[in-house]
């Protein structure tokens, strides 16, 4: 496929305005025009002519497998749902592309993009901006945060842009979003150095470090230390055995988790179809919450209906049951294997911060109900035209 400035300049726009997930046109995201104009000029420009991964395939069987749970559900189909396959098929066209395209694209351009993106979003919802979450904000730092470093050369900028990253997450106070965030870059200034001989030397002073963090002594000394910009986080280090048993955002994710897989349990092949997860009611099994206070157990227990799960495993596995859960776990496992065969390459490439940022939503995705949204695709894509410029980069070899 050819490649030209002008959709260089669209997908460029189009990563930008993914980021600004509180600006809306109607019923559609602000990046959707740009998408579609995308998609439009290339299907006029290349006769349409997109070519489907090996990798890509397996986003295209997920999407065909809800597609069918939803049409079997018992709640039917509905305009939103055929909406909703519709933005599936959008999402993957634009994946497509983007991992047709992966060699052509300058990165540098749209990394810098994304880090003025990324920063404005963290501030715009210090200042309180309707539309802007916690989760969706501290998801979206983990995501695109690492990207946006890449184009970033000048060391002190580079510092800069850390840790002002890290102070807008812990001032957004995600517990998860500030420890994921901190892993990432942790993980990216050992890539730099990295080689194969490395690696087991690595694995123990990543496991013996942690261990020293830790240790009572140590963890608490940090927790006090992030207790003024994040609280919730603080008690996390200070006293981890308070959050679990008494913090309510904390059990109320217990919940959803423990919902989520009751209904698999009733609908272990196909699951209960897209978007389902909130509509379907189910006795949550109490008998797994020990040493719980029974007033918020019932708080909780009162409030955990038609709420999302707050892991996207978790609703992957009860929307689309054991078939569509292979597949992503399929397409997961065949770029982790790539990226993690050609590690020695990745040093100070794009493709780094790559691993990076797909490392991190893997993480994430523990605490908080993603998987859909046109940033995310727009990276699955990526990820696929980065695995296979690393392999054919070791057939040449």
């Amino acid at each position: 496929m050819n490649y030209n400035g002008v959709e260089q300049s669209l997908l460029t726009l189009l990563f930008a305005t993914s980021t600004l997930i509180f600006v809306k046109l109607g019923a559609v995201s602000l990046s959707f025009p740009f998408g579609l104009l995308l998609l439009l000029y290339v299907a006029i420009t290349t006769l349409g002519k997109l070519k489907v991964t090996s990798k890509s395939k397996w986003l295209l069987y997920f999407i065909l497998v809800g597609i069918i749970s939803s049409t079997t559900s018992s709640f039917g189909v509905d305009y939103a749902t055929v909406y909703f396959w519709i933005q599936l098929f959008y999402w993957l066209f634009l994946s497509t592309y983007v991992s047709n395209v992966y060699t052509k694209v300058n990165w540098t351009i749209i990394s810098r993009v994304l880090a003025v993106c990324t920063i404005l979003i963290g501030i715009l919802f210090l200042l309180v901006v309707p539309g802007l979450t916690q989760n969706g904000v501290s998801f979206l730092m983990v995501l695109a945060g690492p990207l946006g470093l890449y184009g970033i050369k000048k060391r002190i900028l580079k510092i800069g842009y850390v840790f002002l990253l890290l102070a807008l997450i812990l001032l957004n106070t995600s517990r998860s979003g500030a420890i994921i965030l901190f892993i990432q870059i942790c993980g990216l200034l050992l890539l730099h150095n990295i080689n194969k001989r490395k690696i087991i030397r690595l694995m123990w002073i990543v496991i013996v470090a942690i261990y020293i963090f830790m240790l009572p002594p140590i963890r608490s000394t940090v927790g006090e230390w992030v207790a003024p910009w994040s609280p919730d986080l603080s008690q996390l280090l200070i006293n981890p055995h308070k959050t679990i048993t008494e913090d309510k955002d904390w059990l109320q994710r217990r919940f959803q988790v423990q919902k989520g897989l009751q209904i698999f349990s009733n609908h272990p092949l196909l699951g209960i179809g897209y978007n389902n997860f909130i509509k379907e009611e189910v006795n949550i099994n109490l008998n797994v919450f020990t040493n719980i206070d029974a007033n918020l157990l019932n708080i909780v227990e009162q409030g955990s209906h038609y709420r999302v799960s707050h892991n996207t495993y978790i609703s992957i596995l009860s929307e689309t049951g054991i078939l569509g859960s292979f597949f992503i776990l399929i397409f997961f496992i065949g770029i982790l294997k790539v990226f993690l065969k050609h590690l020695d390459q990745l040093k100070n490439t794009f493709e780094a911060y790559l691993f990076i940022s797909f490392c991190g939503i893997l993480i994430y995705y523990y605490s908080i109900s993603g998987f859909y949204g046109t940033m995310e695709w727009l990276l699955f894509g990526m990820l696929t035209g980065a695995a296979r410029k690393l392999s054919l980069s070791r057939r040449i070899k």
